[in-house]
This record gives C-alpha cells, structure tokens and sequence, in this order.
C-alpha cells in the first residue's frame, strides 16, 4: 500500500516562531496532526521567524524544517479541503494561549460541553476551528494578527478560555 503525500501552504504559529513553507503531511492533514505515533511535522522550503523581540536572530529558511508536534499552537493551511468533516456541534470560543488570542469557531461532538472540548480526546490533539481570528497578546518581533477559514488549535496551548456572547467581539 503506497502512503499519499499531501502538501499544503502553511502558517505555523509557535510559542517563540512564526513558520511559513509547504507543509508536508502523510494523508489527510486532520488525521496526520492527531497520530499518535507523529513526532515531527515536515515543512519544506520553510522560513522561520524569531517572534521575541530584540532577537539576534533574524529570518532564517531551509529545505525542509521539523517541528515538533507539541510546538505549534495554530496550524493553518491553505487550499486544504477536508476529507474528514469536522464534528458537528459548533461553539464561537474566545481562547488564549501563551502568546495569541483565538477567536472562532470550535467544532466538537454532539455530546461534548464546550467546557471540555480540549479535554475529551486529550490535550495533545488538534482541533478544528474555523473563522478563526488569531491575535499577538503582547508586542513581537513580527506582528501576528492573521484569519483563517479553517485551522487546528492544539488543545494542550490553550489556557484558558470562554464562550463568546452572540454578538460580541473582543478587542483584538
């Protein structure tokens, strides 16, 4: 049986890294970034960008860079159509992690509280968030304020996080 090789342009956003490059994924992104024996997502022809300031490290890019699994907080990508649909149950969740502010669309199954969707397939997974608007929570490097139509958020990055009243946006 011969393994499909999908690649896919992508924005990697880290804790201390922006990555941008050709994500290079074994199948169906939604499954290969939840297996559980994947240790390193491949990015080829990446860019990687310090986002602390006062680095002295600028831009750095190569043929093919490896990040570890439990590294990115937000993973998008772009012309990736799902062959696996997303749960069904919807929630508009406003997220923080160490370094970003999330707010979007958070797909989770019907019998998930939206207080546990991080929580019932374990902290290492990624989800599906969709509408996702992605903001720096502190000055950087390298300014991040980003939207996607569709992204993983790995559960184990979130800190915190809230439903979001209908009709009410947070200031970015």
């Amino acid at each position: 049986m011969q393994v499909v090789v999908n690649r896919y342009p992508a924005d990697i956003l880290t804790t201390h890294y922006r990555v941008y490059g050709e994500l290079v994924a074994r199948g169906d992104p939604a499954i290969y970034f939840n297996a559980t024996d994947l240790l390193a997502i491949s990015v080829a022809d990446a860019t990687l960008m310090p986002l602390r300031q006062g680095m002295r490290l600028g831009a750095v890019s190569m043929d093919e860079l490896f990040i570890p699994r439990t590294e990115p907080q937000v993973i998008i990508l772009g012309g990736y159509e799902p062959t696996v649909k997303p749960l069904p149950r919807k929630e508009n969740l406003i997220c923080f992690t160490d370094t970003y502010l999330l707010r979007g669309t958070f797909h989770m199954g019907m019998d998930t509280s939206p207080e546990d969707v991080f929580f019932t397939v374990g902290g290492r997974a990624y989800h599906y968030a969709t509408n996702l608007d992605i903001y720096s929570l502190y000055p950087l490097a390298v300014e991040v304020k980003a939207s996607a139509a569709l992204a993983f958020v790995r559960g184990e990055a979130v800190r915190a996080f809230y439903l979001q009243e209908k009709g009410s946006q947070p200031a970015p």
